[in-house]
């Protein structure tokens, strides 16, 4: 009974480490994406003129913005959660997020979703008023803020995505390591 006792604890804790592995790997991604949506959101065009083309690039900015926030709130709560220290010195100041803490992160990302799927909505107004226009000085400034768009929803998508998997991953453990 204790060698399977043992075998399960074994277990558990070696998918406790790969589960950290993974979630560390997907925090750095998150880092990546993170400058990457920092240098996009620097080169956002400037107003075309067109109501709905602009309305879906401040959208699409706005959404930039918050997965940004939310990404830096997830990697400071993540550092917090496994302890990270710096140059080898743990601050004892610092302490670990609450399950509370995450469940709200996590309720802060589902609203990120759904300010992604609104801007993806309004890209379709937007389509439709760039084909209304006539004048082809107007089409290089709406080709320019669509296309920007155009790589900076991607991104945002991604990232979302990630944040909630890596979220709902700590929430899991976190709940498990109360049934223990």
């Amino acid at each position: 009974m204790k060698k399977i006792f043992f075998a399960v604890v074994a277990a558990m804790f070696s998918m406790c480490l790969n589960a950290q592995n993974n979630l560390g790997e997907t925090i750095s991604k998150s880092v990546e994406r993170m400058k990457n949506l920092k240098e996009l959101t620097e080169k956002k065009p400037k107003s075309t003129g067109v109501a709905d083309v602009d309305a879906f690039g401040q959208d699409v900015y706005n959404a930039a913005i918050t997965a940004m926030a939310n990404s830096e709130q997830l990697e400071d709560f993540y550092k917090r959660e496994i302890g990270e220290t710096k140059d080898g010195v743990t601050d004892v100041t610092i302490t670990k997020p609450k399950l509370e803490d995450w469940v709200a992160l996590g309720a802060t990302l589902t609203a990120e979703g759904a300010s992604i799927k609104a801007a993806a909505d309004k890209g379709t107004k937007a389509v439709e008023a760039v084909k209304g226009v006539k004048n082809p000085l107007a089409a290089g400034k709406l080709a320019k803020m669509m296309n920007w768009t155009k790589d900076v929803l991607p991104v945002i998508t991604e990232e979302s995505v990630n944040q909630v998997q890596a979220v709902s991953q700590i929430i899991s453990t976190l709940k498990s390591g109360g049934n223990l």
